[in-house]
């Protein structure tokens, strides 16, 4: 009787003992998971901010670039119009040519006439 006593208590301690393995197992393994777990969440987030930096350096880029566009357009656009302008200016001084020209030829047609006129008389 006290050995069947004593074999009950050794069984119940034996299955008490398994009982605490196997629970500090699954305490280790879900320890374990939520390590994986939070690993894998900073991961996440470590490549979402990467993902930012990168996204944020490429618009610092296409704002540079768009800048430059503008300035380049902006010069062309001022280039353009000082053509336009020394392109009237000389369109102006060839048609104040003419104008003088002109004038010339009337007055020496004029002074022709006047002393072909003064000849007569």
């Amino acid at each position: 009787r006290q050995e069947q006593a004593r074999e009950r208590r050794l069984k119940l301690e034996e299955e008490r003992l398994a009982n605490m393995r196997e629970a500090a197992e699954r305490k280790a393994a879900r320890a374990q998971a939520e390590k994986v777990l939070q690993e894998e969440q900073v991961r996440k987030v470590r490549d979402a901010k990467i993902e930012e930096d990168k996204i944020a350096q490429e618009m610092v880029v296409l704002r540079k670039q768009l800048k430059e566009e503008q300035q380049q357009r902006i010069l062309s656009y001022d280039r353009e119009v000082a053509e336009q302008t020394e392109s009237h200016k000389a369109d102006l001084a060839a048609e104040y040519r003419n104008v003088v020209m002109q004038s010339a030829r009337e007055e020496a047609e004029r002074k022709r006439i006047l002393s072909t006129r003064h000849i007569l008389l």
